[in-house]
């Protein structure tokens, strides 16, 4: 499951690949106004889930931008098939004590 901070830290650093982390920190303290330790934390768990490699301060990518939004993709779609169903099911059950 990737979540909203994860894709957005990955879309910093695929738009600068092969990154310092602490220039990435930089980049995210400017432009969306995070706390260094925000980032931080979100580059560890990325690295933890393998997701990205953070060696020696350089962070490197090992997932792709088309593979990240199709996971993102599928995740939202599954779900909003569960919330249908759901909904589905209430109003089917609401019929049957109508007709009862």
């Amino acid at each position: 499951m990737i979540r909203r901070k994860c894709l957005k830290v990955n879309t910093n650093l695929w738009e600068h690949e092969c990154i310092k982390s602490s220039a990435l920190v930089n980049l995210r303290k400017v432009l969306l106004r995070r706390k260094p330790t925000t980032t931080y934390t979100v580059i560890k768990r990325l690295s933890v889930h393998g997701l990205l490699q953070y060696k020696n301060t350089i962070i490197t990518s090992f997932v792709s931008k088309t593979q990240t939004q199709t996971s993102a993709i599928n995740e939202m779609v599954e779900k909003n098939i569960k919330v249908l169903c759901l909904h589905s099911l209430q109003l089917l059950q609401n019929i049957k004590r109508y007709l009862m």
